[in-house]
């Protein structure tokens, strides 16, 4: 259905839970669709994104980036830790040391309630 379109963007988002609310539970299901979105990427020598949003937490975020997952949305799975420079250091170390490809180039932008932190 994204193939097509898959020349014309910067950036694919996979969501990995069904939207509506925070705190749902990943759906590795999902798995596949990240992974086949990296493989276009791959194959089609294209620079997008691959995105995933919903019950991102430390271990899904592994799941994620073995597959190709290359940015990661997490609400409570960063934001419910004691410490978020402490979480945000172990999600960037995390998704580094599971990652398909070594070219991710991190550029943490921490979002809390609409603002920037």
């Amino acid at each position: 259905m994204v193939q097509p379109y898959l020349e014309q963007i910067d950036s694919l988002l996979v969501m990995t839970v069904n939207p509506g609310f925070g705190g749902q539970s990943f759906i590795a299901e999902t798995l596949p669709k990240i992974q086949q979105a990296y493989a276009w990427r791959r194959d089609l020598k294209l620079n997008y994104h691959i995105g995933v949003d919903g019950g991102i937490n430390f271990k899904t975020a592994a799941e994620c980036a073995r597959v190709g997952a290359d940015a990661f949305i997490s609400g409570t799975g960063v934001f419910g830790e004691r410490s978020l420079k402490v979480a945000v250091t172990k999600m960037r170390r995390i998704v580094t040391q599971n990652a398909r490809t070594n070219d991710l180039d991190f550029n943490d932008q921490v979002v809390s309630a609409g603002h920037e932190t």
